[in-house]
């Protein structure tokens, strides 16, 4: 499952593929926006599962920023070195 958020021409941020109207009090929950909103629960859900706050995966990244830096220091960059900065730069 991919970004779950977008943001619509004005620069709001929405469920993607929901527009808000079909999230007001008295709309029909719809099979597509009912299958988006439980899969977007499901990842909050897996993500609050991990434990980690936004706060400590942003710290995490900075820290594993700083020792991929050291580790290349040492011994260049190897495989390990690539794949994390792959990962960083997702």
């Amino acid at each position: 499952m991919g970004e779950l958020i977008a943001k619509d021409r004005q620069g709001h941020w929405m469920l993607k593929g929901v527009p808000w109207e079909l999230l007001q009090e008295g709309q029909p929950l719809l099979k597509d926006v009912h299958d988006r909103v439980y899969g977007a629960l499901y990842k909050l859900k897996a993500y609050e599962d991990t434990g980690y706050s936004p706060e400590n995966v942003e710290h995490i990244r900075y820290v594993l920023e700083d020792a991929v830096k050291e580790l290349e220091k040492c011994q260049g960059q190897t495989k390990i070195t690539e794949e994390i900065w792959h990962y960083l730069r997702m």
